[in-house]
């Protein structure tokens, strides 16, 4: 979605010469956006993999809450930023604190061998 934002953007307004300039606030959010979400994504993808490597399979049903998780959080955050971007912090929140208690969850398992 944020690729197809920035694309977009940049095709029906000025801003389609990237080397030309910024190309407005909008443009900046989205393009921030894209940064933060591969940055979470990166977090989530390895957190994500490593649970399901060590957790029991009646765990793994954390796995789609906590995707579910991501992408309601990804959209808060780029809705919230959209509007004054001091409303993006609960968008990130709901990504980027469950990811961090899947990676405690993950590091318990494996030391403890539930």
């Amino acid at each position: 979605v944020g690729v197809a934002m920035v694309a977009n953007y940049r095709f029906f307004t000025g801003a389609v010469d990237p080397l030309a300039g910024p190309g407005g606030r909008t443009l900046a959010v989205w393009r921030r956006y894209l940064g933060n979400s591969l940055e979470q994504a990166v977090l989530a993808i390895v957190g994500l993999t490593a649970f399901a490597c060590v957790a029991p399979h009646y765990w793994l049903k954390a796995i789609p809450i906590v995707a579910a998780l991501f992408a309601l959080g990804r959209a808060l955050f780029v809705a919230g930023y959209l509007i004054r971007p001091t409303l993006r912090a609960a968008g990130f929140t709901m990504t980027f604190y469950p990811i961090v208690a899947l990676y405690g969850v993950t590091l318990w398992l494996y030391w403890f061998r539930v």
